[in-house]
């Protein structure tokens, strides 16, 4: 099996010797993230980002079926939300399992597509022996819900997320916010189509 490890740092953003331990926490969870799925063929680069996962430190994309981005915030040096080994080793085993998958049955090109795909990846992390991170459990309080819907127009951004009776009420989101909360929150375009910011 092949996964390598693409350090990239040419703006110096990381202090000295931040990179390298980085990538030293990131050979140090691989052969116990890509044995259970048996990843191959994947480059996984690391870079600065000053985009992390609210909550986070760092922030992954799968760019394609062999190509992963791991982001780490160069600035979260001594004061991390969490330890930085444990989120490498999360964002890590969720990013490869959307590499693997898209080697095979693919991401998905619906939104019900999308939602298994990304559950399907949570459940791996936690196979391979992270936490259920902050945005993958269900919310405690109804006023979570509300105070979401009151940040939102009763008109949804995007029309595959009309509710079919017509309420924004909180009893009609549902009770687990992990993308549900990342969807609702993604910037749609008037004629439907994500934009970015």
């Amino acid at each position: 099996m092949s996964v390598r490890l693409i350090p990239l740092d040419a703006g110096a953003q990381f202090p000295p010797g931040r990179l390298d331990e980085i990538i030293g926490y990131l050979a140090t969870s691989l052969s116990d993230v890509i044995a259970p799925i048996a990843v191959d063929k994947v480059d996984v680069v690391v870079a600065p980002t000053n985009r992390p996962v609210k909550g986070w430190d760092v922030n992954g994309f799968a760019m394609g079926d062999h190509w992963v981005v791991l982001g780490v915030d160069p600035d979260c040096a001594g004061r991390e939300k969490s330890p930085l080994a444990i989120q490498l080793r999360a964002v890590l085993a969720h990013e490869l399992h959307h590499a693997k998958r898209g080697q095979g049955p693919r991401y998905g090109r619906t939104l019900g597509e999308a939602l298994i795909s990304e559950g399907l990846a949570q459940c791996y992390e936690e196979e391979v022996g992270c936490p259920t991170p902050n945005y993958a459990t269900a919310v405690k309080k109804e006023s979570n819900w509300t105070d979401l819907h009151r940040r939102r127009s009763a008109k949804p951004r995007h029309p595959s997320m009309t509710i079919r009776n017509g309420s924004m009420e909180a009893r009609s989101i549902p009770p687990f916010p992990g993308v549900a909360a990342t969807v609702w929150d993604m910037p749609w375009s008037d004629n439907g189509f994500w934009r970015a910011n």
